[in-house]
């Protein structure tokens, strides 16, 4: 096997869609495209709740990453995607 290692920079943009309703369920989703072609897409569904005073939201989704670059002598094409767990504390 041959190590290789390989560094780039990229621009990116995106947008990001959050809705909180007066209920402690909440969704958000986002995606960013680079100049590289580098995408990525998540959506999460969330449940806050108050511990010890803070805010914490649980969340569960589905995450998308896909990259692809090239140049001379290098190639970077892969898709990584799957469920996601998480938790944001508030202070």
């Amino acid at each position: 096997n041959k190590a290789v290692e390989k560094h780039w920079s990229e621009y990116f943009g995106g947008a990001r869609v959050r809705y909180n309703s007066d209920s402690p369920w909440n969704l958000a989703a986002q995606y960013t495209y680079g100049t590289e072609q580098t995408q990525v897409a998540q959506a999460y569904l969330g449940y806050r709740q108050k511990i010890l005073t803070a805010p914490v939201n649980f969340r569960v989704g589905y995450r998308y990453v896909s990259q692809d670059y090239k140049n001379s002598s290098f190639k970077w094409d892969t898709v990584q995607q799957g469920p996601i767990l998480g938790v944001g504390f508030g202070f």
